[in-house]
């Protein structure tokens, strides 16, 4: 059941701004960003000459009560770490 609850999350973020519960996924996106600049671990800088730059994606998930309801919506950048 949870794998299947699982494949009903966005996988990119053009689908997550498809669905109808985008604004909830904004507001945890902001929270995630808001996050990283508080702990001062994000940083935009000019893209330097022949240095690789460091991909990321969103991850989305819906966590989910023992009931099958919505519990929270959980969003993370994450670091391409294989680039």
């Amino acid at each position: 059941m949870a794998i299947q609850e699982a494949q009903n999350d966005p996988k990119t973020i053009q689908e997550a701004k498809s669905r109808t519960d985008w604004p909830l996924w904004k507001v945890v996106m902001d929270k995630e960003l808001a996050m990283f600049e508080k702990a001062r671990t994000w940083d935009t800088v000019t893209h330097p000459k022949g240095k690789n730059i460091v991909g990321s994606k969103w991850v989305f998930c819906i966590k989910r009560k023992a009931n099958r309801s919505v519990d929270k919506y959980k969003a993370r950048l994450v670091a391409h770490g294989f680039t």
